[in-house]
C-alpha cells in the first residue's frame, strides 16, 4: 500500500512581503530558492539538501525591509513543513537516551536543569542546562 504523499504549498502575502513555498517531505533534497537574500537562500538550500526535503521557495520584499522578508520566509517554510507532515503518522524518533538502569529516559520539554559536576568524588560546582533533563525525573 502506498503512503499518502507528504507535500504542501503555502502562500504568505502581507503588506511587507510575498512568499510562496512548496515542499515534498519525501523528496531527494532538490531545491529552488530565490529570496534576493543570498545567506537566507543558502540556509534554506542547505536545509533541503541535508534533510532530503524538496523545497521550492520564492519570496520578495514589498516594503524594502529585508528582515521582514527573512522573518516571513521562516514562518512560511515552517508552516509548509508542518502542513506537509500532517498527523505525523510516519515521523519516527531519531535518537534516545538511556539512563543508568538501562531504561530510556524521556524528554520533558525545555525546562532548565541544574547538574552537579563531580570531579574525583568532590562536587566541583553546578551548571544550568536547558533542553533535555539528563535522565532526571
Amino acid at each position: 500500500m502506498l503512503a499518502a504523499a507528504r507535500r504542501a504549498r503555502v502562500e504568505r502575502v502581507t503588506k511587507e512581503t510575498s512568499v510562496t513555498v512548496q515542499v515534498n517531505i519525501d523528496g531527494s533534497g532538490a531545491t529552488k530558492v530565490k529570496t534576493g537574500l543570498p545567506f537566507i537562500d543558502h540556509l534554506i538550500t542547505s536545509i533541503g539538501k541535508h534533510s532530503m526535503i524538496d523545497i521550492t521557495l520564492a519570496g520578495k520584499s514589498n516594503d524594502g525591509i529585508m528582515h521582514h522578508l527573512a522573518e516571513d520566509v521562516a514562518i512560511a517554510l515552517a508552516q509548509t513543513i508542518d502542513k506537509a507532515l500532517g498527523d505525523r503518522a510516519r515521523v519516527t524518533r531519531f535518537g534516545e537516551r538511556h539512563g543508568p538502569d538501562g531504561r530510556v529516559a524521556g524528554v520533558r520539554g525545555n525546562r532548565p536543569c541544574k547538574e552537579a559536576v563531580q570531579q574525583d568524588g568532590h562536587q566541583a560546582g553546578t551548571y544550568e542546562h536547558r533542553g533535555h533533563t539528563k535522565g532526571r525525573p
